[in-house]
């Protein structure tokens, strides 16, 4: 699933401009990564993100964000060897 930076925010209108530039300068920042991790513009990245998306694991892998696909989990064994 991908979709726009999400945040909520009250108070005062100064408290509620400076969290929502913060919202958007760190959206900026996920976008910025997104485009370097997948080869896409941030145009497109943004352009992308404005609806919620779902995709399977086959689809996302070279379309969006997935790296790599893996068919099965590793046991705790060796998750908890480091």
């Amino acid at each position: 699933m991908i979709h726009q930076v999400l945040g909520g925010f009250s108070g005062q209108g100064s408290d509620v401009e400076i969290h929502a530039n913060e919202l958007l300068r760190i959206g900026d920042v996920i976008y910025k990564i997104m485009a370097e991790h997948t080869g896409k513009s941030v145009k497109q990245i943004k352009k992308m993100s404005i609806v919620t998306i779902f995709l399977p694991a086959k689809r996302s892998h070279g379309v969006w964000i997935a790296d790599a696909i893996h068919a099965k989990r590793q046991s705790s064994a060796e998750e908890s060897v480091s």
